[in-house]
């Protein structure tokens, strides 16, 4: 397994599985109040033996008279792997399990909201728990993974490195595209590079612009640098150097050209 592969060890690598690979969540109703989670637990492995619960709790009901919040008999349940039992075993009686669901208007785990029966409860997002609904496309965290998820797309980054970019642009309050920017041909941009006597060289930065401008796909892409966001116009200018004494440097150009546009059309949906 590549969990005990002692090469993947040596080379600094870890590998772990997603707990929801792991776990699977259920809900079993009409349980008595008086029964503790622990003799429940005890239960349900003995009469199931393909049943391993990891955890356990009960869902809360809130009284609408008074306000309070208190344990309800309804108690989810969370057992070892990936399998989903449409009915379990407790004390020799047949309970029938359903999904683990929350109200997407209010949060709530002891109802949902339909049509037939709307939430009437005061509005709070599960996900960031400001006053409006989960579904709200406006919502704060709704809006950062809907960001994340273009830049996975567009620029073909994993999760953690695009969440990372998405939090450093948050951080400074830099927009993803800024007009505002200096010119791409700037000494901002292309910065002396040491020559080998140690002394920097005045020509590195014209020398790689006139090569860049060479072509009309060249030109293409230095007019398209101006609407992508400085951290990653940076590192595509960084790239460009190192290709510019490359060969087939139109081709690579072309492509460069085409990530760029589809960057453009993920943003404008």
């Amino acid at each position: 397994m590549a969990l005990r592969n002692k090469f993947i060890k040596e080379e600094g690598f870890i590998t772990y599985i997603p707990k929801y690979k792991l776990t699977r969540q259920f809900v079993i109703r009409n349980i008595p109040l008086d029964l503790s989670l622990a003799e429940l637990k005890t239960v349900i492995e003995e009469e199931n033996q393909d049943i391993l619960i990891s955890d356990l709790f009960r869902l809360k009901r809130r009284d609408r008279t008074t306000g309070i919040w208190s344990d309800s008999e309804a108690v989810c349940v969370q057992k070892l792997g990936e399998e989903l039992p449409d009915h379990i075993k407790i004390y020799r009686t047949i309970v029938h399990t359903s999904p683990f669901q929350r109200c997407l208007q209010c949060g709530s785990e002891d109802h949902v909201s339909s049509k037939e029966t709307p939430c009437s409860e005061p509005k709070k997002c599960i996900n960031c728990e400001e006053e409006h609904a989960t579904s709200d496309r406006k919502c704060p965290k709704f809006m950062k993974n809907l960001e994340i998820a273009k830049v996975m797309a567009a620029d073909n980054l994993p999760f953690m490195e695009a969440r990372a970019l998405v939090q450093k642009r948050e951080n400074k309050n830099c927009p993803f595209y800024d007009d505002r920017r200096p010119p791409v041909f700037s000494s901002r941009n292309f910065p002396l590079l040491p020559s080998k006597g140690g002394t920097s060289t005045s020509n590195s930065t014209s020398n790689f612009a006139t090569s860049l401008q060479s072509s009309s796909r060249g030109r293409t892409f230095a007019a398209s640098l101006m609407k992508v966001a400085p951290e990653i116009s940076s590192k595509l200018l960084k790239i460009m150097k190192k290709a510019s004494t490359m060969k087939q440097l139109d081709q690579l150009v072309t492509r460069l050209e085409k990530t760029m546009k589809l960057h453009e059309e993920t943003l404008k949906e």
